[in-house]
């Protein structure tokens, strides 16, 4: 998941402070840091809260695109 978001959020030319921004609006609370560690999967373990469904979904309505596509695996060539 945290690949695609990376993607798509580049693709549409979106910082992460830029998403983090966006989620805020939407009730989650997520650091940029935090974010870019989801991304990069260096996520748990660093006082950093599990990825939720609100998540998938808040992020998914952002980026336009559907739940199934933020779970969707990335292939070696980043598609």
């Amino acid at each position: 998941m945290g690949r695609n978001i990376r993607r798509l959020r580049k693709e549409r030319k979106m910082s992460s402070a830029a998403l983090s921004r966006e989620l805020r609006g939407r009730g989650i609370r997520l650091q940029d840091s935090q974010i870019r560690r989801m991304e990069t999967g260096t996520l748990h373990g660093q006082s950093t809260p599990a990825v939720t469904v609100d998540h998938l979904v808040a992020f998914a309505w952002i980026l336009g695109v559907s739940t199934t596509d933020l779970l969707t695996p990335v292939d070696e060539g980043g598609r």
